[in-house]
């Protein structure tokens, strides 16, 4: 008997939501495909994404590969245009979903997948009317009156001028209208250890870094300035990804300007090559904080392997009574644990203690670019994997902590290798 087909959605509600639903405080969002083939799509700015997979099979039934992630619109750029950043590619999903948004007034549908557009369909159909602009933002929308500007908000390129405004600052610069931006988020952070204040005053200063950039390559300006928005976004949002979304910005900025270290192949016109320029005095407290890195590396990778390990013997104690072949699945299980230990290593400690020991500007800044490098592909690990938090969030009584303890760990090594 063939299954009945996925009620419909309630438009009116959609559309209510992506008028809400802007770049800097996007909404919740999980899309999926009906059993009739039809797209399904919910949202939501309270609920946690991964929930919202669960909420799609309440609502519509049977919900095939199920995605998550945050949908907004920029209707500065384009009000028709919903964008929907998704966990995971769904083909097709798009024009599925611009067909399922028919009558909402958003005919325009573009997906995202790892900052990459995925899929788009951009064409309006000929009886997709355009809204009037007075009825774009709902009255009954008080509380998001204000929220256009926080913590790390960049409206776009014209802020950077010779002397660029910093997103920090707490009163707008002379020459600019540019409303002042906070310097604090309205809400606490997501998880324990994250400084959204360091990490503003860190996107600060790579804004500031970006004036010469504009200026020679236009287009490697505007492709960052998509990433520093997507961190101003994480940042208001006190979102934990917020450290990967700043390292990001850091990544692509660093790149533009050739890796930042002085170059050793500069021609010497005197005849006689001169010696590497010796590292520039620092802040005590600043070396000291990079002598010690290394071990705090080190000290984080111990207790991310001790708190798995912890675990593994809790669930070989709990299932041991169970027959063999019960036993050896587990085991094949908990090997998959494993994945988490082995995907840290020295490498970062190593990198660090280059950098510590360097006598030359240049070295210095060859091993902390390699180290930020690395840094950054941790801090994408940590915030994203999965597994980290189904080995938190275990039945089985052992408190691991791993998230909390790789977030406060390293966004403190970000901040000493910037």
């Amino acid at each position: 008997m063939a299954k009945p087909p996925p009620p419909e959605i309630d438009k009116p509600k959609i559309k209510k939501m992506l008028r809400k639903a802007k770049p800097s405080k996007p909404m919740n969002c999980g899309v999926g495909i009906g059993n009739d083939g039809t797209a399904v799509i919910l949202l939501d700015k309270i609920k946690k994404k991964t929930a919202l997979l669960k909420e799609m099979e309440k609502e519509y039934g049977d919900v095939a590969s199920g995605r998550f992630g945050e949908a907004w619109v920029d209707k500065e750029v384009d009000r028709k245009l919903v964008i929907i950043s998704l966990n995971r590619a769904l083909s097709g999903i798009a024009r599925k979903l611009k067909k399922t948004l028919k009558g909402t007034g958003f005919a325009k549908v573009q997906i995202m997948v790892d900052n990459k557009i995925a899929e788009e369909v951009m064409e309006v159909d000929p009886d997709d009317e355009m809204e009037d602009d007075n009825d774009y933002d709902d009255g009954d929308d008080d509380e998001d009156e204000d929220e256009d500007t926080g913590p790390g908000q960049i409206r776009g390129p014209e802020v950077l001028e010779d002397e660029p405004a910093t997103v920090s600052s707490s009163e707008p610069p002379a020459a600019s209208t540019q409303p002042a931006p906070e310097t604090q988020s309205r809400e606490a952070p997501a998880e324990p250890g994250v400084d959204f204040k360091d990490l503003t005053a860190h996107l600060t200063s790579l804004v500031k870094r970006l004036v010469p950039i504009r200026a020679a390559n236009p287009e490697t300006f505007a492709t960052i300035m998509a990433l520093v928005a997507k961190a101003q976004a994480a940042i208001k949002a006190t979102q934990d990804e917020a450290v990967e979304a700043v390292y990001e910005v850091d990544a692509a900025v660093t790149a533009a300007e050739g890796g930042g270290a002085p170059s050793a192949a500069t021609p010497d016109t005197s005849g006689t090559a001169p010696a590497a320029p010796p590292a520039p005095p620092a802040d005590p407290a600043k070396e000291a904080a990079l002598g010690a890195s290394p071990k705090l590396w080190t000290d984080t990778m111990a207790s991310v392997a001790g708190g798995i390990n912890q675990l593994k013997d809790a669930i070989r104690r709990d299932l041991g009574s169970e027959a063999p072949e019960v036993l050896a699945d587990v085991e094949r299980n908990l090997g998959k644990i494993d994945a988490v230990t082995s995907r840290f290593d020295r490498v970062l400690a190593d990198l660090l203690q280059g950098a510590a020991a360097a006598t030359d500007a240049a070295s210095r800044q060859a091993q902390l670019k390699q180290a930020r490098t690395v840094l950054a592909d941790h801090i994408k690990y940590a915030s994203t994997e999965p597994l980290i938090s189904l080995i938190d969030q275990n039945p089985f009584g052992v408190s691991t902590n791993i998230k909390n303890t790789l977030v406060s760990n390293l966004t403190q090594l970000a901040a000493v290798v910037r």
